[in-house]
C-alpha cells in the first residue's frame, strides 16, 4: 500500500494540474500563473519579488518570465521598493483583483466538484495528513539544501 502512495498523490497532483490549466485557459492563465496569483492574494495582494519565488519554491529566473507575462497581460504590477530599490514588489491590478476573483470562484467550483460525495471528517483527516507529509518533505529538502 504504502509503496503505491508516492506514485498515486504525484498522478493526482498531475492531473488536478491539467484539468486547471484546462478551466483556467480562457482566462489566459495556467496553473503556474494561477498559483503564483494565489500566493500574492494571501499575502494581501502585495509581496517582495523574492519571497513570492520562495513560497512557490521556484528559481527567480521562472518566476520573472510567469511575472512578465501577469504584467504584460495586466494582472499586476511590478514596483520598486522604496528602500530598496534592487527589490520588486509584486501587487495586482484593480483589473487583475477583480479578474483573479472570478478565477478563484472557477477554482472552488471545480475543488466542489472533485471532493463532492468525500466525507467531510474524512477529507479533514487527509487534508492533515498531507499536511505533515508537507512538512517533513520541506524538512527533508532544508536539510539537503544545507549540506551543498
Amino acid at each position: 500500500m504504502q509503496s503505491r502512495f508516492g506514485q498515486l498523490m504525484g498522478d493526482t497532483a498531475r492531473i488536478w494540474k491539467m484539468h486547471l490549466n484546462i478551466l483556467l485557459k480562457p482566462m489566459g492563465l495556467s496553473y503556474a500563473k494561477y498559483s503564483t496569483l494565489l500566493m500574492i492574494d494571501r499575502h494581501s495582494g502585495e509581496l517582495m519579488q523574492n519571497e513570492l519565488a520562495n513560497l512557490l519554491s521556484i528559481e527567480h529566473p521562472t518566476l520573472a518570465r510567469v511575472l512578465n507575462d501577469l504584467q504584460k497581460n495586466g494582472w499586476i504590477e511590478k514596483k520598486q521598493h522604496f528602500k530598496d530599490k534592487r527589490v520588486k514588489i509584486i501587487f495586482f491590478t484593480k483589473s487583475g483583483k477583480n479578474r483573479f476573483e472570478k478565477c478563484k470562484q472557477i477554482v472552488n467550483n471545480f475543488r466542489k466538484e472533485i471532493l463532492f460525495n468525500i466525507d467531510k471528517k474524512r477529507l479533514k483527516q487527509n487534508i492533515k495528513v498531507l499536511e505533515q507529509i508537507f512538512n517533513n518533505l520541506s524538512n527533508l529538502q532544508e536539510i539537503k539544501c544545507s549540506k551543498k
